[in-house]
């Protein structure tokens, strides 16, 4: 049986994050309470703040609208989902 470890990379602020969504070479999620969208980068193990004031965005997923890779966010602050163009999204 394979066994899992487990590294904390960020420590979540208010003891929530979500919405981990891949994107090709790095991982997006979220830092709810702070209202930011955070970017994890495996190669150079570093994590950047990619959005800020998203009114608390929580879910998040990838998806191909018109021909273009946008992100889609559920957003706590208004109860509404939105479509924006992705960040930094690594087509593989």
């Amino acid at each position: 049986m394979k066994t899992w470890e487990f590294e904390v990379l960020d420590p979540a602020y208010g003891q929530v994050t979500e919405g981990p969504v891949w994107d090709g070479s790095g991982l997006l999620f979220t830092r709810i309470q702070q209202s930011r969208i955070m970017r994890y980068d495996p190669a150079a193990n570093s994590i950047t703040i990619v959005r800020e004031n998203t009114n608390y965005a929580n879910g998040m997923t990838l998806g191909k609208f018109r021909g273009q890779t946008e992100l889609a966010l559920s957003r706590n602050s208004r109860s509404r989902n939105s479509r924006e163009s992705a960040p930094s999204v690594h087509e593989t």
